[in-house]
């Protein structure tokens, strides 16, 4: 589960660090986009990282990939400040 959800969110993470640069609005609506978890991905990964450090142990890779996953919001924020 640990892999799992690092990966959706890492990939969530780049694609929508992608998004505003590449002018993916078209390709984001994809259905198969939405069932892979692409859109709220990030969010995800912090919450099962997050439990992981509650219930099971808290690691290095934990500690060192929670701040990592978030970014997507930061960058997302900065993004839509542009004119």
């Amino acid at each position: 589960m640990e892999r799992v959800a690092i990966v959706i969110g890492m990939v969530s993470t780049l694609f929508w660090c992608r998004y505003y640069p590449l002018g993916w609005s078209a390709f984001a609506e994809t259905r198969w986009l939405q069932l892979v978890l692409v859109h709220h991905g990030s969010f995800f990964a912090v919450g099962v990282l997050i439990w992981l450090m509650r219930f099971k142990a808290v690691t290095a890779s934990h500690l060192g990939l929670l701040p990592a996953v978030p970014r997507r919001g930061a960058a997302d924020r900065q993004l839509r400040r542009r004119p």
